[in-house]
């Protein structure tokens, strides 16, 4: 029995010893991977996301210089929504459209550029000189058609130029209740070259690349030369900015500002007040500008991240919130919507476009010789 009992022990102990050596020795180290292994092994390195390496450098940057071509509260609000954002300090600078292509001249040639961000009506002009450069891909290139009034991105789709646009505001006629009544006073461009008006017009001065060229390049090419002679000749008085206009027509110094934008100043006061805002019948001219990124901008990245930010429904309604302020987007509500009459009949050839900026600052030389036989020039 216990012979019996020790040849047992011994099988059992030989049969273990034999499971353990198949168990070691059994695994083929030339063996198919498993799926789960060659699903690791094939797994891509993660591509860095671009754009989140612009934000990192921008924040690395950690400033960004915003210039823009006239004052605008609603620029300032939007600066500083940014830097809540992104935690990046903004400086803010106005410099008329004129003056900075002068300085870009100049800082591009010394290679020693002072601008991130330039923002006014003559980005097209700038960019046709070769002072500015594309931006890359950016997260607002992605939202649909309906966000938009007008598509930021109609040059830059066409590389037209490098102006991206955020900013599309009405230009009116403006008018003093008691010298140019309803029923008394012009209702359209055109009846603005009728010599009854001769000396009783105040117009932004049309020379160069300023809101008065602007809007009277549109009434040329409609009108012909005779007809914008013939306005420019009626002007008693130019000025240099449109808050100005207002502030005149306001007082009573003049009936018609020929070029003027919403009168935010104005509207604020109680009726009845001292002037009025019209849309002329023959079209609206809407002044659209946006920002272009100069060459060699010091912080280029922040630069980058801006321009994305300023095409957000953040940065727009913040925008929109100051009245009279201009915005692009769809989806933000104006703090005076009679102050943004958008909707409605366009001027025709308006909006503007690339070649449309090149050509309007070429006809100053006539409005020039008509102001300097009235004696304005």
């Amino acid at each position: 029995m216990l012979k019996c009992r020790a040849s047992s022990l011994l099988i059992s102990s030989l049969l273990i010893l034999t499971l353990l050596l198949v168990a070691a020795c059994g695994a083929d180290p030339t063996a198919t991977p498993t799926a789960k292994a060659k699903a690791a092994a094939a797994a891509p390195t993660p591509t860095p996301d671009p754009w989140s390496a612009i934000v990192s450098a921008a924040k690395a940057e950690g400033e960004v210089i915003f210039v823009a071509s006239g004052e605008n509260v609603g620029w300032e609000q939007m600066l500083k929504g940014f830097e809540r954002k992104y935690g990046i300090s903004t400086t803010f600078a106005v410099i008329r459209s004129g003056d900075f292509s002068a300085r870009s001249e100049a800082e591009f040639g010394s290679g020693k550029v002072s601008t991130d961000v330039y923002s006014s009506g003559a980005g097209a002009s700038l960019s046709s000189a070769g002072f500015t450069q594309m931006v890359p891909e950016m997260p607002m290139m992605n939202e649909p058609d309906s966000a938009w009034i007008y598509d930021p991105f109609t040059d830059y789709k066409s590389k037209k130029t490098t102006v991206i646009f955020a900013d599309m505001a009405p230009n009116y006629i403006l008018a003093n209740n008691e010298l140019c009544p309803e029923g008394q006073c012009v209702k359209t461009y055109k009846e603005l070259s009728d010599p009854k008006w001769k000396g009783e017009l105040l117009m932004v001065e049309p020379i160069g690349v300023t809101t008065g060229s602007f809007i009277m390049g549109f009434l040329h090419e409609e009108y012909g030369e005779e007809w914008s002679r013939a306005v420019v000749s009626n002007v008693g008085a130019t000025i240099r900015g449109t808050k100005e206009g207002e502030s005149m027509i306001a007082r009573g110094e003049f009936p018609i500002m020929v070029t003027g934008k919403a009168p935010s100043q104005t509207m604020k006061l109680p009726p009845p007040r001292p002037l009025r805002a019209i849309r002329p019948a023959d079209g609206l001219i809407p002044s659209i500008s946006g920002p272009v990124v100069p060459k060699g901008a010091p912080h280029p990245n922040a630069a980058i991240l801006l321009v994305n930010y300023m095409l957000s429904q953040e940065a727009q309604q913040l925008k929109a919130d100051v009245v009279g302020q201009g915005f692009i987007r769809t989806d933000v509500k104006a703090a005076m919507p009679e102050l943004m009459q958008l909707a409605g009949k366009i001027f025709p050839t308006a909006p503007t476009t690339p070649e449309f900026q090149k050509r309007f600052p070429t006809y100053t030389d006539m409005w020039r010789e008509e102001l300097e036989k009235s004696g304005l020039r």
